[in-house]
């Protein structure tokens, strides 16, 4: 049998050794339905007027506390979960193809397993600690395994000795930090389009502590290195000779020297310009925008612009004998 005791907006209910505080939150903009904050109080010792009175006075703090919480927007306004966010979240957030791409598989594999379930409301209380948490665990182990060694994969099927048979023992593989830091950029996406439709007051994930982005150090192939690399490569194929070269006068990333068209190479000026980029796209291979989504132009030597030349002529006669033109347009 319970019993309740009814205060301005909120109530204090006696449920067995329990004293249960609820306080009306508003309605839950993404269902519509009504929230409520709940809290319980234990009684020490039931039937005690000491216990009891102690509890009474515990639960109308507690009551307090969730009112000012509900008033000052501290909580979050649904009962939807991260899940239910990105699902709303990702389909009408505007990216290209392949990062498209990449966010699906980010939430897929790693933020659905680990945070789907987790209540907006509760996120918002304890951003930090689970997404440090959460980051920590992925950078010991993408698979947030349990530190136990187990048989990844088994070479053969049913009954066997998997260290006679060679079976895969699993190998903890660290998340990378920029990976983790675009999990991160995922999810506080999310919660700041959750502030914009009115489903949490405020985006906590920006408290959050990230790994540390360290400078790259590239380890480029000294002058000599690189000299084996382009003789090789022409010793291999011609064609193949001209992209390593392009590749290493122009510095231009490898889906840059693919995407090249004829328009883009001014010869009588010795200008190359890279503005796409040649990448896989979920559908197959796709032309989109550089990385940095910027466009430059490169000068290039006289020995390159000969190459190139050698190399337009060749595609021309090819193209010729199948009555096609060369046109600006041909890669």
């Amino acid at each position: 049998m319970s019993t309740s005791k009814r205060h301005r907006r909120g109530s204090i209910r006696r449920m067995g050794a329990l004293l249960q505080v609820r306080v009306s939150a508003g309605t839950d903009p993404a269902t519509g339905e009504r929230i409520v904050l709940t809290e319980s109080v234990p009684i020490e010792n039931p039937g005690s007027a000491r216990s009891e009175r102690a509890a009474e006075r515990k639960a109308d703090k507690v009551l307090t506390r969730l009112q000012a919480e509900a008033d000052s927007l501290k909580v979050a306004r649904t009962k939807s979960t991260l899940c239910t966010l990105l699902d709303k979240w990702l389909p009408q957030h505007e990216l290209d193809e392949t990062t498209r791409m990449n966010y699906e598989s980010q939430i897929r594999n790693y933020i659905k397993p680990a945070l789907g379930e987790v209540p907006l409301a509760l996120l918002v209380r304890e951003s930090s600690p689970r997404l440090e948490a959460f980051y920590a665990d992925l950078r010991r182990c993408r698979q947030r395994c349990s530190g136990r060694p187990f048989v990844e994969k088994h070479t053969v099927e049913g009954s066997h000795d998997c260290r006679r048979e060679g079976c895969q023992l699993h190998e903890c593989k660290p998340y990378a930090a920029s990976s983790i830091r675009s999990v991160h950029a995922i999810i506080s996406g999310a919660l700041t389009a959750a502030v914009r439709w009115g489903w949490i007051p405020y985006n906590p994930a920006p408290a959050a502590r990230l790994p540390s982005k360290k400078r790259p150090k590239p380890s480029p192939p000294a002058a000599e290195q690189m000299a084996h690399i382009v003789e090789a490569a022409w010793h291999a194929d011609q064609w193949w000779g001209l992209f390593i070269w392009l590749s290493a006068v122009t510095g231009a990333r490898r889906g840059e020297v693919v995407a090249l068209q004829w328009s883009d190479i001014d010869l009588d000026k010795g200008m190359i310009r890279l503005d796409e980029n040649y990448v896989r796209g979920p559908n197959g291979m796709l032309i989109k925008d550089p990385k940095d989504h910027q466009m430059r132009y490169v000068s290039v030597d006289t020995v390159t612009v000969d190459l190139i030349r050698r190399h337009k002529a060749d595609c021309a006669r090819q193209l010729l004998a199948l009555g096609i033109p060369l046109t600006g347009a041909c890669w």
